[in-house]
């Protein structure tokens, strides 16, 4: 489930990684060009490969600006054009007391399937062992 994802095509499938690599290239990327969301393409796939890393975990825009050679700003812009079209989500941590402050302000960013994020991650799930394992379980429940 977790390497096949939950688009019923895909999870179906006898070979969901042709699926998942064409949509990934199909979808996430031209079609989001096509729409004059990216301005440049190249900045916008580097940026998706940055997501094999930070998929999942605390989300840092200046060390993922650092990694694709562009700006805070522009990665801020990125991670918006993902939520606008719908390919992911942040995930704000609940905290009672005020004085986490710098917890609040540091989301998590998950895609919108399972399947989609150990793709571009290039990582593949058959045991519920590990720790890649425990990250697609969040990511699951979290969706």
């Amino acid at each position: 489930m977790f390497s096949h994802g939950l688009i019923p095509t895909h999870y179906l499938s006898s070979n969901p990684k042709r699926f998942l690599k064409s949509y990934v290239e199909d979808y996430l990327t031209h079609e989001i060009q096509t729409e004059g969301l990216v301005r440049n393409l190249p900045y916008f796939i580097r940026f998706m490969g940055s997501l094999r890393f930070s998929h999942g975990e605390l989300v840092n825009y200046s060390n993922i600006a650092r990694d694709c050679h562009i700006d805070s700003k522009t990665v801020k812009e990125y991670y918006q054009i993902l939520e606008d079209t719908l390919v992911g989500y942040h995930l704000h941590p609940y905290f009672k007391r005020s004085k986490r402050v710098a917890l609040h302000a540091t989301p998590k960013f998950y895609l919108f399937d399972v399947g989609v994020a150990n793709y571009i991650k290039k990582v593949s799930i058959s045991d519920l062992k590990g720790e890649e394992a425990g990250r697609s379980l969040e990511h699951f429940v979290f969706l």
